[in-house]
């Protein structure tokens, strides 16, 4: 955590201390994940679902205090606080489910790098042809399209159409 210490102690973006942060971070969060699965026998279920609902609580409490999630207007010390807070719960998310994913689909760790890579290239295709203001939803969707969104025979269902701003969009089956 000294780090993490040295970080906040800035006033200015150094990249190599705030890098070192998020590896520092990244590796205890995939540390304490793993502690809490294969040391105290926690499914991982369990705390895929437990890390989900702190990131959200913590999502929604720095929203609430600060009225903005936006990392451009981190300029003092809780809003800081608040961004690696979420960083630390999405890493262990991160490493949770990735576990579990793993787990349930039986991969090796060949395989398993296709499905990180896949959501890379779904959400670079998002943002080159102007769609990354949908969140893609991979699930098959079984009802009509949220407001917003229409169905195509590709499948994404994500046009700029009538509705929200911010529209909902499926990867359909």
């Amino acid at each position: 955590m000294r780090v993490l210490g040295w970080q906040l102690s800035l006033n200015r973006y150094v990249a190599f201390v705030y890098w070192l942060t998020v590896v520092v971070l990244s590796v205890t969060g995939t540390l304490y994940t793993d502690i809490l699965t294969d040391v105290q026998g926690v499914p991982l279920a369990v705390s895929t679902s437990v890390f989900a609902a702190i990131l959200a609580v913590v999502f929604g409490v720095w929203y609430a205090r600060e009225r903005t999630l936006s990392i451009h207007s981190i300029r003092h010390a809780r809003r800081e606080l608040f961004y690696w807070l979420a960083v630390l719960v999405t890493l262990r998310l991160g490493t949770a489910a990735g576990d579990w994913i793993l787990e349930l689909t039986g991969w090796g760790p060949g395989t398993s790098v296709l499905l990180p890579a896949g959501l890379i290239v779904a959400i670079v295709i998002g943002w080159t042809t102007r769609r990354e203001r949908c969140v893609v939803l991979l699930a098959r969707v079984h009802s009509d399209p949220p407001t917003g969104c229409e169905t195509s025979a590709t499948g994404w269902g994500c046009r700029r159409t009538t509705g929200p701003r911010f529209g909902v969009c499926a990867l359909t089956a």
